[in-house]
């Protein structure tokens, strides 16, 4: 599978080197505050079927695949100690 080979891997996800580190974090500093110069924020989103059309809005909710859906997304910002 094309996916898990290792070819795909390295040529698709590369770990940030120093100077692009130094730079988001000079980028996050500038934007918000200096205590969050050292943390990591994550985004993950997940997909929650209902069981049946909503009473409000309920076109919003269809998705293409004919399934009434609820997006939930989690935001977690890890600060790193010095």
């Amino acid at each position: 599978m094309v996916l898990c080979s290792e070819f795909f891997h390295h040529i698709t996800m590369a770990w940030p080197n120093e100077a692009i580190k130094e730079w988001a974090k000079e980028l996050v500093e500038a934007h918000t505050c200096y205590e969050w110069r050292d943390g990591w924020c994550m985004v993950d989103g997940t997909l929650v079927p209902l069981f049946c059309r909503p009473g409000f809005f309920g076109r919003t909710w269809f998705d293409w695949r004919s399934n009434y859906l609820l997006n939930v997304q989690v935001c977690l910002l890890l600060l790193l100690s010095k």
